[in-house]
């Protein structure tokens, strides 16, 4: 994470309490993958995705409807 601190990431990007424990790990993997998420995030790619509709479109393509 650049050097910065876990608390730190938390502070800047106001992070919602599901992402505390990846945000605290010692995992340097873990820490970047998530850091790139929080970055994707903030430039809205993830705009209009909902859980549902993901799920259906993965049942779709799996053709499991």
């Amino acid at each position: 994470m650049d050097g910065e601190s876990s608390d730190a990431w938390v502070e800047q990007y106001g992070l919602r309490p599901a992402y505390l424990a990846a945000a605290r790990t010692s995992s340097d993997d873990a820490a970047e993958a998530l850091g790139y998420l929080l970055k994707c995030e903030a430039a809205g790619d993830f705009e209009d995705f909902t859980v549902e509709s993901w799920s259906r479109a993965m049942a779709d393509y799996y053709e499991t409807r």
